[in-house]
């Protein structure tokens, strides 16, 4: 990516990263210090040249101008000892010319060292006086010369060497203040440079900070808002370098974490919603607990199924106030809640509904409680049970059924088969008994017939059409009674039909005569030697009611559906007192049934039967309407 950027843009980024400002940083801090040494460098180098033009160009002039005035005066004594101021003959000068020379060389060194132009100029001056003093006295060898005028000539000139002595002095003072001063001055200078390459390191320092130090230190405090959670920290926006580029990605990073966790609220937000739905939706209550017990949920079920809870404030109830641990509400006794009839699980409310609570830990230490209505599984669990008790109850009466029906049939069997033979092997006695033999086997053969009739009827194998007509109620009962007259007689009861003159019924006559001796042979039947058999008729404006009553051995209340039941009996195998094969009362109810008409029975243990028949009035119905 680099390689494509323009040369100028890469220039820029150059000189705007943290690299690039450190090194330039550096480079200026060098510069300084090196600006600084080399000022200080020069200082010391012009001090040394001031400390050398103070110190040793003027000593030297004055050390210089004290010797050419001592050799000046050596010159003159060297006169003096060879009598040259006399007049003297062959006076040595060597010694004059060697102290002359020192003495004008001492003063060329000293018109050189001297620092102003008047020492110079006097300098020049008395070297001049100096060598024409000379030259006059070399010119006068051997000749008196004129002591004062040459004396003068040399006290003036060892005057203005003197002088000379003087002002190279002043001029040294001079020099040393000047010397100091600009000493102080470049102390000064140096101490500004210093405070200036202080001040300048500072302002160096202070920028880097600003531009470096700063943003790193605002990027990490971002960065530690941002890891404790704060996602809406403000990151600054920083400049071109790398710190910029850091704070610029950590706000893309920013700008990412907070989508993510905007989409991440959003399908939490989703989740709960559909979650709550789902539980506010489904058919169970549903409760959820935290780890303090505290209900954190309750779906509107809960009301539901416990009404005494509508009022209350669920959300953030305490939950063991309101349910007990097996999930049972604390508002109802236990012992209305659970009866013999409930599993594991299972409570029966007030208002008959079953429900099954069952109870799961959470991953964070609360609980889901639910209840769940079973009221139709348990009625098909009632209704199976009493099916597979009737199953039982039917598979039994078959069994007694069977047992009886052998019974029976093989009674009358027997004494057809047994009369049968004695008239076929061995005939009558006389006629009288021959007759007697023969209606036996009619009676068992009439017997049989009626058994079977009996158990098509209940059966509906032999369901024959029905043809009500106008009939005479009280004639009708009193024709059932008389075919079971022989049954009576034998047991001596006492048999009166009373009442319903001129009660008519609208019905077929034939199935009412059967259904009514039916009832009157069951009432003869269960009635001990002596009693009483009595059938009532009345005429009522909805119809013609029937009452059989008997004084036989009655039964309960709770007997009387299945004495009103095909193949049942009171009574059954070895404990059986009593003959038949439970089809009397069935026989009658279904004949009355389909003849439109109704049967009911009364009873009481000890205190005998009424069974009562209800059969419609004859102007009631269509006379020549056919009842199937």
């Amino acid at each position: 990516m680099s390689q494509d950027m323009p040369q100028p843009l890469k220039q820029t980024r150059l000189l705007t990263t943290i690299r690039s400002r450190l090194v330039l940083g550096c480079l200026a801090m060098c510069l300084l210090v090196a600006a600084v040494g080399a000022y200080a460098v020069m200082s010391i180098t012009r001090a040394g040249a001031v400390v050398e033009e103070t110190y040793d160009r003027p000593m030297m002039a004055i050390n210089f101008a004290r010797a050419a005035s001592l050799s000046f005066s050596r010159a003159d004594a060297a006169l003096l000892r060879q009598g040259v101021y006399e007049g003297a003959d062959g006076a040595d000068f060597s010694e004059f010319e060697e102290r002359m020379d020192d003495f004008l060389s001492d003063l060329e060194i000293v018109e050189e060292r001297a620092l102003t132009a008047r020492s110079r100029e006097m300098t020049h001056e008395v070297r001049l006086q100096a060598q024409e003093w000379g030259a006059a006295v070399m010119a006068s060898s051997g000749e008196a010369l004129p002591e004062r005028t040459l004396q003068a000539q040399a006290d003036q000139i060892v005057e203005t060497l003197d002088i000379i002595v003087e002002l190279q002095a002043n001029a040294a003072y001079l020099s040393r203040e000047s010397a100091v001063a600009a000493v102080d001055r470049s102390q000064r200078l140096n101490t500004a440079a210093a405070l200036a390459a202080i001040a300048v390191s500072i302002l160096i320092i202070a920028l880097l900070t600003r531009s470096i130090v700063r943003p790193l230190d605002a990027a990490s405090g971002a960065a530690n808002r941002i890891a404790d959670g704060d996602f809406e920290a403000e990151i600054p926006a920083g400049g071109q370098d790398e710190t910029g580029a850091l704070l610029r990605s950590m706000s893309v990073m920013q700008d990412n974490i907070r989508e993510m966790m905007a989409r991440e609220k959003a399908l939490r937000t989703t989740a709960q919603i559909r979650l709550i739905d789902a539980l506010q939706n489904a058919h169970e209550a549903i409760v959820l607990v935290d780890a303090d017990q505290r209900i954190i949920h309750a779906n509107v079920k809960v009301k539901d199924f416990f009404p005494d809870l509508r009022e209350e404030n669920i959300h953030g109830a305490f939950y063991p106030e309101l349910f007990r641990q097996d999930g049972s509400p604390v508002s109802v006794s236990r012992d209305t809640l659970f009866s013999e009839e409930a599993h594991a699980g299972e409570m029966r409310l007030p208002d008959g509904r079953w429900l099954r609570t069952d109870r799961s830990s959470t991953s964070e230490g609360g609980a889901l409680i639910t209840w769940a209505d079973i009221s139709d599984a348990k009625q098909r669990e009632s209704d199976y049970l009493d099916a597979r008790d009737r199953a039982e109850m039917a598979s039994r009466a078959k069994t007694d059924f069977m047992t009886a029906m052998t019974h029976e049939l093989r009674t009358p069997l027997n004494a057809v088969i047994g009369f049968a033979g004695i008239l076929k092997g061995h005939g009558a006695a006389n006629a009288e008994q021959q007759k007697s033999y023969a209606t036996l086997i009619h009676e068992s053969g009439m017997n049989l017939l009626t058994i079977i009739e009996n158990i098509l009827e209940v059966s509906g194998a032999q369901e024959s059409e029905l043809w009500p007509e106008t009939l005479p109620v009280s004639e009708l009962v009193e024709e059932a009674a008389a075919l079971h007259e022989t049954q009576i007689a034998a047991k001596s009861i006492r048999l009166s039909v009373s009442g319903g003159e001129g009660a008519c019924a609208h019905a077929d006559p034939n199935a009412v005569k059967r259904a009514v001796g039916e009832i009157i042979s069951n009432a003869v039947k269960f009635t001990d030697e002596g009693g009483a058999v009595s059938a009532e008729i009345s005429a009522l404006p909805r119809g013609v009611e029937i009452r059989i009553r008997d004084t036989g051995i009655g039964m309960s209340a709770d007997k009387i559906p299945m004495a009103l039941e095909p193949f049942r009996q009171l009574e059954s195998g070895v404990t059986r007192h009593y003959e038949g094969c439970g089809l009397g009362l069935a026989v009658a109810n279904q004949l009355i049934e389909r003849s439109g008409g109704k049967l009911s029975v009364e009873s009481e243990p000890g205190a005998g039967t009424c069974v009562t028949i209800w059969l419609p009035p004859a102007k009631a119905l269509n006379p020549d309407a056919a009842v199937a």
